[in-house]
């Protein structure tokens, strides 16, 4: 369901009918709305007050994870393995090509079924939000000898400030948001609340263990880690305008890893084992060493969306929230910079241009050892 195909009294009904009743907040998830004009003209015009929440993820561990639920619900995706590696092997699944093409990083390609690396860069899909500068007008006040005045209005590209924000986005981008403005004769401001956090924000602080607590260092990160949750916790709230009160937060992550094995013969919406295990062998692991193209790009994006976000997204005025941050973003307070309480998702969102396999292969290897330990054979 999203306002990108649906009328707005439509995701009404919907949300209605799928919500129990009662006083509560009410929404829909539906990423595609995020980067879609027409579900921003639908909400700026019919819903103006309503809320958004968005959640970022690493690109890598994004990508893979889109890709592999593609695969889990039986869509046909390009083997870039064998495109990555140039062995062209396309035995077990469609291939884009004998290599990787390099125009597969800045297009779309409909083989890719939404999977596409231009979706990894973030901060393309924030822009058109206008929550910045960059594709609003400047407007002057000039004085005239006459001691009239006239007023011009120019494009924000004209000042220092848009000029390096432009830097962010590849020529191509900037032909497409430059054309889109002007289709539709002029950016304006969102007035929608966006809220912003990096999903590992959700993730409550797992029990401590004797073994985790044995030194003050350790006791002192775990009550750092609960205090980090807990301020992301009242911070949503806060945005939500509901009781602050960190109790109340139900589980907020819902794994939803696609079809799964059902009755034999596929049924019950799932499928058999043999269907299971064949699929299982068309997923990625993007650690491996024939993806390492795809994660220098997606790398460079995080990077650029990192920056990007750090240095002019969550310091606009126009009602951007950050996840664990300040609130009171509004139009007329003041230009804010980065407290302690934002850092926690600055700290996610730099790791963007960090390759995270490194790091999760030394956690499947310590988990690996410990299981040894506990059933030694």
């Amino acid at each position: 369901m999203s306002l990108q195909k649906h009328h707005p009294t439509r995701i009404l009904k919907y949300i209605m009918k799928e919500t129990s009743e009662g006083q509560q907040r009410r929404g829909y998830k539906s990423p595609n709305d995020i980067e879609d004009g027409r579900a921003r003209n639908k909400l700026r015009i019919h819903y103006p007050s309503t809320k958004l929440i968005v959640g970022l993820r690493h690109p890598i561990l994004w990508y893979e994870s889109f890709y592999n639920h593609r695969i889990q619900n039986g869509y046909v995706m390009p083997n870039l393995a064998a495109a990555s590696s140039g062995s062209g092997d396309s035995s077990s699944n469609s291939s884009i090509s004998s290599s990787l093409d390099y125009s597969y990083k800045t297009f779309c390609s409909g083989k890719l079924n939404g999977v596409c690396f231009t979706r990894a860069r973030f901060h393309l899909s924030l822009v058109k939000w206008c929550k910045t500068s960059l594709l609003l007008p400047t407007t002057t006040t000039i004085s005239n000898n006459d001691n009239s005045s006239k007023t011009n209005t120019k494009n924000s590209n004209s000042n220092m400030n848009s000029k390096e924000e432009w830097n962010y986005f590849t020529k191509g981008e900037q032909k497409v948001l430059r054309k889109e403005i002007q289709k539709t004769g002029g950016a304006i401001i969102s007035p929608n609340p966006i809220f912003i956090y990096d999903i590992n924000q959700l993730r409550m602080p797992p029990p401590s263990t004797p073994q985790d607590t044995d030194t003050d260092a350790n006791i002192d990160n775990d009550q750092k880690q609960k205090q980090y949750y807990n301020e992301f916790v009242l911070s949503l709230q806060e945005f939500l305008n509901i009781t602050k009160d960190v109790t109340t937060m139900p589980l907020m992550i819902n794994e939803s890893p696609g079809k799964q094995v059902g009755l034999a013969g596929g049924g019950n919406g799932g499928m058999n084992e043999t269907e299971q295990t064949r699929r299982n062998t068309l997923k990625m692991n993007i650690c491996n060493e024939e993806f390492d193209i795809i994660r220098s790009w997606l790398l460079e994006s995080g990077h650029q969306t990192y920056e990007w976000i750090t240095t002019f997204f969550i310091n606009s005025k126009h009602n951007v929230f950050v996840g664990g941050g300040n609130s009171n973003r509004g139009e007329n307070s003041d230009h804010h910079t980065t407290t302690g309480h934002n850092l926690q998702f600055i700290k996610h969102l730099k790791l963007y241009g960090i390759d995270p396999c490194p790091e999760r292969e030394r956690e499947r290897e310590r988990i690996r050892l410990l299981q040894q330990q506990q059933n030694p054979e």
